[in-house]
């Protein structure tokens, strides 16, 4: 009797003892980085096939003084990325959204360069972001 109980305290022990917690990982570009006044950053660049290219910039802040979107528009060419088109917009509001569109080779490859500037606060504090979005 107190070997049958020896053996079943050693078996629990031991498969308790291996249990150990498991963690879904996040997949990485669910991930969102953290910003002090920016609440929400949405980039967009596609091209059609008759070489049309559209693209979109949305910032969204939780009490920002002034919102600044540059955009660059880039083409790869031998290799590296040249810029061929830029805009911007400027705004006095918590949200600003630049959109528009542009003549390019509809076989080329291109990607958008968009920076973010962002004034908030009483001491104006400026918050910039730079990100790529491919086409």
């Amino acid at each position: 009797m107190k070997k049958k109980l020896g053996i079943l305290l050693m078996t629990l022990s031991l498969s308790l003892g291996t249990i150990a917690p498991v963690y879904a990982a996040m997949p990485q570009d669910s991930i969102m980085p953290c910003y002090e006044d920016i609440d929400r950053l949405y980039g967009k660049l596609t091209v059609s096939d008759e070489g049309e290219a559209y693209y979109k910039v949305e910032v969204y802040t939780a009490s920002s003084k002034k919102i600044k979107i540059d955009i660059e528009i880039q083409q790869k060419i031998n290799g590296k990325w040249k810029g061929i088109y830029q805009d911007s917009k400027t705004g006095t509001k918590k949200s600003l959204t630049l959109c528009d569109t542009t003549d390019v080779n509809s076989s080329g490859e291109y990607r958008m360069k968009y920076t973010v500037e962002v004034t908030y606060g009483t001491a104006n504090d400026v918050e910039t972001v730079t990100k790529y979005v491919y086409a």
